[in-house]
């Protein structure tokens, strides 16, 4: 059951960077970049090196009365074949109004989309998905940010990070990077 659940969250990962939203997003594709910039390193028990392009979308708002959730902005590496067991795909989700500065990193909550600084990293080992979510601790400094929610059009992105997260077995990777996107206008 658990390789099932790993598994459809790795699909969910595969499924997102193509369309570079979700389903639950009212994005147009004005409010999407993809942009060189992006690097990490992985270690623990899966090692990487992470170089290249990034994602960054605003998934907009929904109406929390009937159970939606707030506007946050993801930021990811982009890998071009996720079936490839060296690559590795470290996501972010940034809530709505966030500015310059450091932030706590929490493990992801399907029940607060959108309100916590989220981090997670999915990948696959021998085949079989892996996905590095859970008692996630460290911290995102963003030293660039834009300062109207959803606007990504002029703006610069930039930011470090560093944080550790466990898979299903509890095993630990331990993730360091950096990623810098400015967004022409």
């Amino acid at each position: 059951m658990t390789t099932l659940r790993q598994f459809a969250s790795l699909m969910t990962v595969v499924m997102l960077l193509p369309v570079l939203g979700c389903p639950e997003s009212s994005r147009t594709d004005s409010e999407k970049t993809e942009q060189p910039g992006f690097t990490a390193t992985v270690s623990g028990v899966v090692k990487g090196n992470l170089s290249g392009q990034g994602i960054v979308t605003y998934i907009a708002p929904q109406d929390k009365v009937s159970g939606k959730r707030p506007g946050y902005y993801l930021v990811s590496n982009i890998i071009h074949d996720v079936l490839v067991a060296r690559d590795w795909v470290v996501t972010f989700r940034i809530p709505d109004g966030t500015h310059s500065g450091t932030y706590q990193l929490v493990s992801a909550d399907p029940m607060n989309v959108g309100e916590e600084f989220e981090a997670r990293l999915e990948g696959m080992v021998d085949t079989q998905p892996v996905s590095f979510r859970s008692n996630t601790e460290g911290s995102l400094t963003l030293d660039s940010f834009p300062s109207h929610a959803g606007q990504l059009s002029g703006s610069t992105i930039k930011g470090t990070f560093q944080f550790n997260a466990e898979n299903s077995d509890g095993e630990v990777a331990e993730v360091n990077g950096a990623f810098h996107f400015p967004i022409k206008a």
